[in-house]
């Protein structure tokens, strides 16, 4: 029964990142495996009559049968996500020196290493403790004034900052639609934190450590020489923070809700499409 129910688990999860064209190394079929298992148990069950037929292997790449082409399409997106990285580094630098700003991660494609050349830089941004509002009110107010925003027209390279906590909510969990949303567990099981201030990406991966519950194996990203702001520009940030930070929350928030696109205020709050709150 026990086997069974790996190779089913294994085979679900390799079809799930074939749309994402994404073949996976076998420690990362581990991580993001809804079942815990040794790696050798897993070598084991990829090499059984029944997935062997199924699942292929090539470089240390494992895809479904018929897919090899992908691992040449994984390589070549590894490329360009470490050139995408590059720019990151750059915009977090500075997005992290505005007020309000406790922490910056990528998450979808670009933090599986699988951006394409017209993708848009994805951030998860964390504003401070009962500032969220006037937080991405300054920084998507930059964003707009200079053009750096994904547009229909163009989007290679463009920052979409789209998804943001407030620093004392950062549990997830309630953007999942159901307990198997894999897209939201798989999803915050691969964010991966370029800057963070007051200890924040901790913070987040212990107050989503119910990911443990759905990919036992998980463990948090680590990047190598995350944007550290000096205590020079660090007090200068504090100082804006007190300047900027005196009109209340209110006013920020009826700001943006008013230029708010129609089409996200039809659906705001009616499901987990667009979730509005303080």
């Amino acid at each position: 029964m026990i086997d069974n129910i790996l190779t089913k688990q294994i085979l679900s999860e390799i079809i799930i990142f074939d749309f994402l064209d994404y073949p996976l190394t076998i420690l990362q079929i581990q991580k993001f495996l809804a079942v815990e298992v040794k790696v050798s148990d897993l070598l084991l069950a990829l090499s059984g009559e029944y997935l062997s037929e199924k699942i292929k292997q090539k470089n240390g790449f494992y895809f479904l049968a018929g897919q090899e082409e992908l691992v040449e399409k994984r390589l070549s997106r590894y490329g360009i996500s470490a050139e995408k990285f590059k720019k990151v580094r750059r915009v977090s630098r500075l997005l992290g020196f505005f007020p309000g700003v406790r922490g910056l991660a990528l998450y979808s494609s670009l933090s599986l290493f699988n951006a394409k050349a017209d993708s848009d830089l994805d951030f998860f941004i964390v504003g401070a403790k009962g500032h969220l509002w006037s937080t991405r009110f300054f920084v998507n107010l930059f964003l707009k004034i200079f053009h750096l925003r994904p547009t229909p027209q163009k989007s290679q390279d463009g920052i979409c900052a789209s998804y943001w906590v407030d620093e004392d909510a950062l549990d997830i969990s309630v953007a999942n639609d159901s307990p198997v949303d894999y897209y939201y567990y798989w999803g915050a099981a691969s964010f991966i934190f370029i800057y963070d201030q007051n200890k924040v990406a901790e913070r987040f991966f212990f107050a989503n450590s119910w990911l443990k519950d759905f990919v036992p194996a998980y463990y948090p990203n680590q990047v190598i020489g995350k944007v550290i702001i000096g205590n020079f520009l660090m007090a200068i940030k504090r100082l804006m923070e007190f300047i900027l930070f005196l009109p209340s929350e209110k006013f920020y928030q009826n700001i943006q809700l008013r230029i708010l696109p129609e089409r996200y205020k039809k659906i705001q709050n009616l499901d987990k499409r667009v979730i509005i709150n303080r």
